[in-house]
């Protein structure tokens, strides 16, 4: 299929074009030929050409869709194949588009993380004080806070300058014209008149219109709708919209790249209602992916024609043998100390180190109570610092999110370390997180206790954490929002980082990091000075995921990108985490996570975690580390007084033998 549409192209195309749509596409990288790949042309026939083909693939097993919408030039491709189309007369508009957009005065365009409120005004505040006779415009809104802006490239730089300067993040396009805003305009009568006998027909499935955000009806189409959907924004956001409204449960993109599943994620994020499958992904072969996005489409409920899928493949259908299904467990598997928290009037927290939770009598006040130690939690000895075994932060972390779990608060507002928590080599400490009482802002106390297991009363309770917890709700707060999109992975423009000795430097700055906490296994630096990474726990912690909101071996992980900035640059300080803000948990249990730092170093760096197929974890919009003298970490005060035991030597009075 792909084949045929692009013989179609070249014939649309005319001489005017020296080299075949094919010939482009398939490139080798780095050749004379995929240069072309980036211009307007051959950009828009070559995805056009895509997408027919991918879609035809999908349908050729028997997944046919209900609704469908395009974005761009991937409107062309849903009329088509919904019906009101023909090939040849698709071939004609997007031949005639690209061409003609082709020969427009160069442009630019940026994305811009901000809801399009904000950039408009934006936009207004910058025409009223440039003295620049250049234009700029909103082209596209894609979703609640992803917007495009285009226009004459010097007008968007300075447009640019002013958002970055008030903290607004800017991604810059790598397109060479301003379409979807009125510098278009010198091309769309002789684009009406080229496409002028394009014939429209019913479709036979519904389109949802890029410009509207409804369903287009049949007297609507015609050539003034084309030139109208290139010349105004795209509205995706609307399109979005209307899925998650009419209750849309699978959505299926076949773009390249899964641009367009970030974008529908971002209007409609709960996968559990909605599931957003891209056909294609960055830097996995085609097949593969392809394979993937069948197999997550019929988990979600999506029935194909299994016959055509393993047609010429020698697939048979066989009986599977129950009894190897089988299996019988005799030993009964479970933590050590773990009891029914009732009997002793409390409630269990269900959590790798909380055991049980009560309420404050007569207050608002809740505490939650564990224990710590190396023969319960043996993967901490391999967090260690100056030479004794530290709790890493992220622990405390984790357990505070669990105590604001148990009063309904979802976002970790703040968080100081003022002690860390240093583990005796034998025996353990109890733990203690305590929430006061909600104010009526629904913000509480909390803080985090450590004491020793002998607990004699000469001792006492040492504070290692305190700091607040609110409630949200299920409100996003703007810190929540994603910045990067992760479902793009690695990013684009992304510059590969050395880690494989990132262990090494580790330990000659005093971090003794055993196997449980070597998970960064890939780093990059992108193009705007972020970080990214892809951090792993080891296999034998998996199951141990689960049991936290976030493994503090995966999270400890995903910090070290930005410390391993720091070790190669030549410092060989010894840094621990100090203070955590505006940390929110979205998911639970997971055992990889996709890792994008952005920030001032160590001083102030953003957090945000995604999943293997770039879905939010977890945000942490501040963190600050601060330099330690490894030399100062003492054991902690566990609360026990001087033991009655000790060891010495004694001479025998007389001798003799």
């Amino acid at each position: 299929m792909f084949d045929e549409v692009c013989g179609l192209l070249d014939e649309a195309l005319g001489d005017g074009v020296s080299l075949g749509v094919r010939d482009v596409v398939w490139a080798l990288e780095g050749s004379e030929a995929a240069g072309w790949l980036g211009e307007t042309v051959f950009t828009q026939v070559g995805l056009f050409a895509f997408e027919v083909a991918l879609f035809r693939l999908w349908e050729s097993l028997g997944v046919v869709p209900g609704v469908v919408a395009g974005h761009s030039v991937g409107e062309i491709v849903a009329a088509h194949v919904a019906g009101v189309l023909s090939l040849e007369d698709a071939v004609r508009v997007v031949a005639a588009r690209g061409r003609l957009m082709q020969g427009l005065e160069p442009g630019a365009m940026v994305s811009v993380a901000a809801p399009v409120e904000r950039v408009e005004q934006a936009i207004e505040q910058w025409r009223a004080s440039s003295s620049s006779d250049g234009g700029v415009w909103v082209s596209g809104v894609n979703g609640p806070a992803s917007v495009v802006v285009a226009g004459e490239p010097g007008a968007v730089e300075d447009l640019v300058s002013v958002l970055e300067i008030q903290g607004v993040r800017c991604r810059r396009l790598e397109v060479s014209r301003a379409f979807h805003t009125p510098l278009v305009e010198p091309m769309l009568e002789a684009f009406a008149e080229e496409i002028a006998d394009v014939t429209h027909r019913p479709g036979r499935i519904p389109v949802i219109s890029g410009v509207t955000g409804e369903v287009m009806g049949e007297r609507q189409w015609g050539v003034g709708y084309w030139v109208e959907q290139a010349r105004c924004a795209v509205r995706f956001d609307r399109v979005a919209g209307w899925l998650a409204e009419h209750g849309v449960g699978k959505v299926i993109e076949i773009g390249p790249r899964g641009v367009l599943t970030a974008m529908v994620r971002e209007t409609a994020p709960d996968p559990a209602v909605m599931a957003v499958i891209p056909s294609t992904r960055t830097r996995h072969p085609e097949a593969e992916a392809f394979t993937t996005a069948l197999a997550q489409a019929y988990v979600a409920g999506v029935q194909p024609d299994w016959s055509a899928v393993f047609a010429g493949s020698g697939a048979r259908r066989i009986d599977l043998p129950t009894y190897a299904f089988q299996h019988q467990r005799y030993w009964l598997k479970g933590r050590p100390g773990v009891r029914d928290m009732r009997g002793l009037g409390l409630d269990a927290a269900d959590h790798g180190v909380l055991g049980a939770a009560v309420a404050v009598a007569d207050s608002d006040e809740w505490l939650l109570t564990g224990r710590l130690s190396l023969s319960t939690h043996p993967w901490l000895a391999d967090h260690a610092v100056g030479g004794r075994v530290v709790v890493p932060g992220s622990m405390l972390v984790d357990l505070v999110i669990r105590a604001g779990d148990e009063v309904g608060c979802d976002r970790v507002e703040e968080l100081t370390l003022s002690a860390p928590l240093v583990l005796p080599t034998d025996g353990g400490v109890r733990v203690q997180v305590r929430v006061g009482a909600a104010d009526e802002d629904g913000r509480r106390e909390v803080a985090v206790y450590s004491y020793g297991d002998e607990g004699n009363a000469g001792g006492s309770w040492e504070r290692h954490a305190s700091g607040a917890v609110v409630d949200r709700g299920s409100l996003l707060d703007e810190g929540d929002a994603s910045i990067v999109d992760l479902s793009v992975w690695p990013p684009a423009g992304a510059e590969p980082l050395e880690v494989a000795h990132a262990y090494d430097l580790f330990a000659e700055a005093g971090y003794a990091y055993g196997p449980a906490f070597q998970g960064l296994k890939a780093a990059w630096r992108g193009p705007d000075g972020e970080l990214f990474a892809e951090v792993v726990l080891p296999e034998e912690l998996h199951q141990d995921a689960g049991r936290f909101g976030i493994h503090p071996a995966l999270l400890d992980a995903a910090l070290h990108v930005g410390a391993l900035q720091d070790l190669t640059s030549g410092s060989r300080e010894t840094w621990l985490p100090f203070e955590y803000r505006g940390v929110r948990l979205v998911a639970n249990g997971a055992a990889s996570l996709r890792v994008c730092v952005t920030g001032a170093g160590r001083s102030d760096i953003r957090v945000e975690l995604a999943d293997s197929v770039g879905e939010l974890v977890a945000v942490v919009g501040s963190m600050v580390a601060r330099s330690v003298d490894v030399g100062l970490l003492g054991v902690v005060d566990s609360g026990v007084g001087e033991s009655l035991f000790g060891v010495e030597w004694v001479e025998l009075a007389g001798g003799g033998g």
